[in-house]
């Protein structure tokens, strides 16, 4: 018997690797895979996500809790009930990963794109990823999931054979196993999970200025007990000097997400007010560079040891221990005991936290609300090395001259670029695309991987045609794929590229606003709007006026609507606009792109006017 009193056992299962201790009832047990976003890529991103469903289908629905769900670089089912219970539903996906229900494609399809639309994405943990490594590997937590549009039964079955493998898996249980425990898994080879491939950024520690309600940072750190137990000061103090004293933050939040075998990423974030955010940003940075330089206090180091003591003596602990212990396993480590746990804490230094605060703090991305400067000190924008502007031919938009303010497509045999006299050149290189979607309304988008896009209409430009050649011949095959354009988010986030540019600090805004639409109704227009302490997106449709804002961290605000049948007067100039609607004057000012004001004004008057035709 450990000294925590929970005691791992080790076995095998049909030559799977087991690990169980004694917890109470009702029992967990979960089979996972070594296998997960970041293993895809982002045409086919979507495989394994797949897989969990359809053979969550195949195995049927329970009376008791059972469940998946696919992470960075792991796959798990799992389920609580009795020792039956538990090992029965085991069973049952393991022969439903041998045979797929792929005649249920199409229909899971559709379910996990719903999935996709309401769960509002993956938060300043993925969204930190995506910064550090771009639209590919552990990136794509913070992309969607495109596969989802495109890939084909033989794919699905391909990635369950080569993946889904007793050789590539581990199952614990808070229980023994009972006599004729089966999994029948097809053999396979245990699978390494892929290198984090970060993108080239200028300068680290970098700093990001976007978005709003919240500042998070996100660091790599070694996986250990100095790095756990010092991402819990680090949050515990920020909740004392930020929330407890100074009254400027409701939440604080820790997340530690384990990537490879010895890396993690640690994120903290605390949510406030636009105008606090400096004196939060400052004061988490403080508390950072606190721990950087002298460590935790020994009442700091002993409260985390009581911490610790306590958790293991929960008897609801094994079961988190032992997933930690089954994650081991998959990487090829020996599973950590809570007696080790125990005791690499009980052995704790300050300088064990210090020393890996300060390399955590080496390679950190800050991000912090728009229009924030960037703090004092190391701290440098983020910033990726901008590729050449391509040297060929150009392709304008049919209809425009040269003198036209209109953006242009440039492109050669290295690269495409999009340009526009009022923006920053925006170029993928063909040797870093890493998607190109035909879009059903004509559109082609091609991605990089640092999250670049060039989008053209063949139809709308001149020398279309021999454009989209170009890139087919240079992009390979596997990375086109196709999407249906009438999907309400993508054709509201065409239409934020088109008129808001590609690096709008309301983007979280625009990914909201197609939830509030009602049926029929067509956004015709958009414009970011700066007020006092807020920033905000302007949405004209073709049944109102609608106004949100937001935050980084997800809090949504509310969402203000003026019908055009409400409204009597309409004023706009070129970057203001004012609404008489209910007898009240609603006034919006200043309105980004300069101009917007005018056209938004223009929209209104004729909706209201009656001279827009019927929709």
């Amino acid at each position: 018997m450990e000294a925590s009193g929970i005691q791992i056992e080790q076995g095998t299962v049909d030559g799977i690797p087991m690990l169980w201790a004694e917890g109470p009832e009702p029992y967990t047990g979960a089979l996972v895979f070594r296998t997960g976003r970041a293993d895809e890529t982002l045409p086919t991103a979507g495989l394994s996500h797949l897989v969990e469903h359809l053979a969550l289908f195949r195995a049927g629905m329970r009376r008791f809790p059972a469940n998946g769900l696919v992470d960075t670089s792991r796959t798990i089912f799992w389920a609580t009930g009795t020792k039956e219970e538990v090992t029965g539903f085991l069973g049952d996906v393991a022969a439903a990963l041998g045979d797929l229900p792929l005649d249920r494609l199409e229909a899971e399809k559709r379910v996990l794109r719903t999935e996709e639309e309401s769960s509002g994405g993956g938060g300043p943990a993925a969204s930190l990823l995506g910064l550090r490594c771009g639209a590919a590997g552990y990136g794509l937590v913070d992309y969607r999931e495109l596969g989802l549009h495109r890939l084909g039964p033989d794919e699905i079955a391909a990635w369950a054979r080569e993946r889904f493998t007793a050789g590539n898996a581990v199952v614990w249980m808070t229980c023994a196993p009972p006599d004729g425990f089966a999994l029948p898994l097809r053999a396979g080879e245990r699978l390494s999970p892929p290198p984090i491939d970060e993108l080239p950024v200028v300068s680290f520690p970098a700093y990001v200025a976007r978005g709003s309600g919240g500042v998070a940072v996100g660091y790599l750190t070694e996986r250990s007990t100095p790095a756990t137990i010092g991402l819990g000061i680090a949050a515990e103090r920020m909740h004392e000097s930020l929330r407890t004293e100074a009254g400027l933050s409701y939440s604080i939040q820790a997340a530690y997400w384990p990537l490879t075998a010895d890396v993690a990423q640690a994120v903290l974030v605390a949510d406030c007010l636009d105008e606090h955010a400096g004196s939060v940003r400052n004061g988490m940075l403080a508390v950072l560079e606190s721990l950087a330089a002298e460590g935790p206090n020994p009442t700091e180091l002993a409260d985390a040891l009581e911490g610790r003591r306590r958790a293991f003596a929960d008897p609801q602990a094994v079961a988190g221990l032992l997933d930690g212990a089954a994650d081991d396993v998959l990487h090829g480590k020996p599973p950590k005991t809570a007696a080790g746990l125990l005791r690499e804490a009980e052995e704790l230094r300050p300088e064990d936290v210090s020393t890996v605060m300060a390399a955590a703090l080496e390679n950190a991305i800050l991000v912090a609300p728009t229009g924030l400067a960037s703090p004092d000190g190391r701290w440098a924008a983020y910033e990726l090395p901008a590729p050449p502007r391509p040297e060929g031919r150009s392709y304008r938009t049919k209809g425009k001259s040269r003198w036209s303010n209109a953006p242009v497509v440039v492109a050669d045999e290295d690269a495409l670029g999009l340009v526009a006299r009022d923006a920053e050149d925006v170029v993928v290189p063909f040797e870093s695309c890493v998607a190109v979607v035909r879009r059903s309304d004509g559109w082609i988008s091609v991605l990089a991987r640092d999250g670049s896009n060039v989008e053209f209409a063949p139809d709308g430009i001149q020398g279309g045609a021999e454009l989209l050649t170009l890139v087919e011949r240079r992009v390979p095959p596997e990375l086109f794929l196709s999407m249906e354009s009438n999907d309400p988010k993508s054709v509201v986030a065409h239409l934020a590229r088109e008129k808001l540019g590609r690096r709008t600090a309301v983007w979280s805004e625009v990914e909201r606003l197609p939830d509030t639409l009602e049926p029929g109704e067509r956004v015709l227009t958009l414009a970011e709007v700066e007020r006092t302490f807020e920033r905000g997106l302007l949405a004209v449709t073709t049944k109102r006026v609608v106004y949100l804002s937001g935050g980084f961290t997800g809090r949504r605000h509310g969402v203000r609507s003026y019908p055009h049948e409400a409204t009597t007067e309409v004023d706009g100039g070129s970057s203001s606009v004012a609404l008489v609607t209910d007898a009240k004057r609603i006034q919006f000012g200043k309105l980004l792109p300069a101009g917007r004001g005018r056209e938004v004004a223009d929209l209104v008057r004729e909706r209201i006017h009656g001279k827009a035709g019927i929709d």
